[in-house]
C-alpha cells in the first residue's frame, strides 16, 4: 500500500464532478415538475437519467425512485398546489426541492463523515483506505492492503483498536475466571 497517498486525492475528481451531477438532477427535478414546459415528459427524463447513470450511479437510482413515487401520486385537484392556497401540498414543487437539497446537503455531510471515519480506522488497522484489500483493481493498494499490510498509525490504534483489544481481553479473563470456580 503507498502510504504516502493522501486519502482524499482520489475523491477530489468526485467533488469536482458534483457540480456536472447537481446540474442533472437540478434538470430531472425540474422535468418532473408538472408545471413546466416540458411536462415531465418519459423521453426527456430517461435521457436526464441515462447522463446521470453515467456519473453517479446511486443518485440515478434515487431519482428513478423519485420518478416513480410521482407517477404514482394522483395529479393536484383544482385549487390546490397552488403555494398561496395549500403551502402544504405535496405538488409545491420549490419547497420539494428545497428539502431536497436540504437532504442531499446533510446526506454529503454524513458520507463526508463517514469517509473520514472509514480513513481513521483503515489507518488505525494498516489498511487501503480505499478498498481494504478486498480489491484486485484497486488504484491505491492493487488489492493487498488488507488490515495488517502496512504499519498501523500509532495514535488511531490507540483510539480505535486498543479499547477493544483490552474489551475482549477482559471478557475472556472474566470467562475464565467463571470457569474455574464452577469446578
Amino acid at each position: 500500500m503507498d502510504e504516502t497517498m493522501d486519502p482524499t486525492s482520489s475523491r477530489t475528481s468526485a467533488a469536482q464532478a458534483d457540480g456536472g451531477i447537481n446540474l442533472l438532477l437540478q434538470s430531472i427535478l425540474a422535468a418532473m415538475n408538472p408545471g413546466a414546459a416540458s411536462n415531465g415528459s418519459a423521453a426527456s427524463l430517461q435521457g436526464l437519467l441515462g447522463q446521470l447513470e453515467g456519473s453517479d450511479p446511486t443518485l440515478a437510482l434515487i431519482a428513478r425512485y423519485l420518478i416513480a413515487q410521482q407517477s404514482a401520486q394522483p395529479a393536484a385537484p383544482t385549487g390546490l398546489g397552488d403555494p398561496s392556497i395549500d403551502p402544504d401540498s405535496p405538488w409545491n414543487f420549490p419547497q420539494s426541492v428545497e428539502g431536497l437539497q436540504r437532504q442531499i446537503m446533510n446526506m454529503n455531510a454524513e458520507l463526508e463523515f463517514l469517509w473520514q471515519r472509514n480513513d481513521h480506522l483503515a489507518l488505525a488497522l494498516g489498511a487501503c483506505y480505499l478498498c481494504w484489500g478486498e480489491n484486485p483493481a484497486c488504484e491505491v493498494c492493487g488489492g493487498v492492503g488488507r488490515p495488517g499490510s502496512a504499519r498501523p498509525e500509532k495514535r488511531l490504534f490507540s483510539r480505535w483498536v486498543l479499547p477493544a483489544i483490552r474489551t475482549v481481553k477482559a471478557t475472556k479473563e472474566e470467562h475464565a475466571g467463571n470457569s474455574n470456580q464452577i469446578r
